[in-house]
């Protein structure tokens, strides 16, 4: 993604588009680094077969639990909020009068 829809990726993200710029670039060294440590293990397993097989476990592993991560972590800010809530409520309740 380039070009003009940069711009507004900026805008809609609140960043400038330098900040945006070095997200691809991040994302284009991990993936030449990735192919790179690919490679090397390639070529010293030769049963790479399982080697991938290993490898697509681990991506639906993955994928699994950054959907799990995620719907805890808004299961806790949303107990944070209400947490919030409460404590508020109760200091409203306890101040003297």
């Amino acid at each position: 993604m380039s070009g003009p829809t940069l711009l507004y990726l900026a805008d809609n993200v609140g960043a400038t588009v330098g900040q945006v710029s070095l997200t691809f670039t991040g994302r284009s060294i991990g993936l030449f680094v990735g192919s790179l440590a690919y490679g090397f293990i390639m070529n010293k397993f030769k049963n790479f077969k399982a080697f991938l097989a290993c490898g697509k476990q681990f991506c639906c592993l993955q994928a699994v639990l950054a959907k799990s991560l995620n719907a805890l972590l808004l299961l806790l800010h949303k107990l944070n909020e209400t947490l919030v809530f409460v404590n508020s409520v109760l200091l409203l309740f306890s101040i003297p009068r």
